[in-house]
This record gives structure tokens, C-alpha cells and sequence, in this order.
């Protein structure tokens, strides 16, 4: 549970972060991009639930008990050695811009303010997922990437690139806030 109760900790805290930074800009301000090879702040909220939402699905597999992983996957080696490769990748620090899988691409480029409540719904589905599935962190669970099959760490190490991964966006949002006129 002391895993579990980390991992609620961090999304809560992530959901506060953006509630509080982006939840009285308008549905302009949301969607400002100051070039096309950047997304708003929207998009990258949009990302953020399209990354959640993606994994709901495994989770609940695994819960159920009809989760199949590869063969390589149950060598715990190299579930730690993808898993580290990944949450490094995704440190919020990260200056080195990184091209998401397609399937987690943002949905459109004109997203409405309800961007933020469906952020925190699908924040909410994530802490349920976590709660429901909480032996399975302590019992070193392994899962796939939903965007790439080959790829695979610890359902406790996923938890951490999501969480990690969304203060990365959050970064990028507060620093297309910041240009913004």
C-alpha cells in the first residue's frame, strides 16, 4: 500500500499543478501555440488523457487476471532495464524535445476549457486503477507499453513515467503560458 499511496500522492499533486496554473485561462489561451511545431497547452493536457486513458485497459487486464506479456518480459532484468530507460526519457527536466508514438498524439489542435475537468476525470480513473490494483505493484506486476508491445517494465515503474511524464508537460505548458501576450 506504501507504493500505492506514493503513486496517488504524485497524481493528485500533478492535477493540482495544472488546475491551479491553467484553470482560469480561457479557451484561447488554452489553444494558443506560438508555432506549429509546438502544442498548446491544451494538446499536451490532451496527451496527458490519451496517455491515461490508454492504459486503463491493460490495468484492468491485469487486474482480471488475462494480461499476457511477452516471455522476455518475465525476467525481471529487462523489465528494470526498459522501465529505467523510459522514465529517463520522460524526466521533466529533459531538454532534448522527444516525438511521442502516433497513437498518443493530441486528438485536434482546438480543444474547449472542459480540457481540465477531463483532465482531472481521467486523473481520478487513473487513482481508482492504482487503488484496484494495488497487490499487483507490490507483487512486481509487469506490463506493456500500450503504444508499443515490445516494450515492458513494472506496473509500479509505469505508474512512475506516467506521473513523471506529466510534469515534463506540464513544463512544456508553462513555458507556452509564459509566451502568451
Amino acid at each position: 500500500m506504501e507504493r500505492t499511496a506514493y503513486h496517488i500522492e504524485k497524481i493528485n499533486n500533478n492535477t493540482k499543478l495544472f488546475l491551479e496554473k491553467f484553470g482560469n485561462l480561457s479557451d484561447e489561451q488554452l489553444n494558443f501555440k506560438p508555432n506549429d511545431s509546438t502544442w498548446s497547452i491544451a494538446q499536451n493536457i490532451n496527451h496527458l488523457i490519451i496517455v491515461n486513458n490508454s492504459y486503463f485497459e491493460p490495468i484492468e487486464s491485469l487486474i482480471a487476471g488475462t494480461y499476457t506479456v511477452p516471455l522476455l518480459a518475465k525476467f525481471e532484468t529487462f523489465s528494470n532495464i526498459f522501465g529505467k530507460i523510459i522514465l529517463k526519457g520522460v524526466k521533466p527536466e529533459g531538454i532534448n524535445k522527444m516525438k511521442t508514438f502516433p497513437v498518443w498524439n493530441p486528438t485536434q489542435s482546438n480543444l474547449s476549457k472542459t480540457i481540465l475537468p477531463d483532465f482531472e476525470k481521467s486523473q481520478d480513473h487513473l487513482k481508482a486503477a492504482i487503488l484496484k490494483g494495488d497487490d499487483l505493484i507490490a507483487n512486481k506486476a509487469v506490463i506493456c507499453s500500450p503504444a508499443n508491445k515490445k516494450i515492458f517494465y513494472k506496473l509500479d515503474t509505469a505508474l512512475e513515467i506516467i506521473a513523471t511524464h506529466q510534469l515534463r508537460h506540464f513544463n512544456q505548458a508553462v513555458s507556452v503560458a509564459e509566451k502568451i501576450r
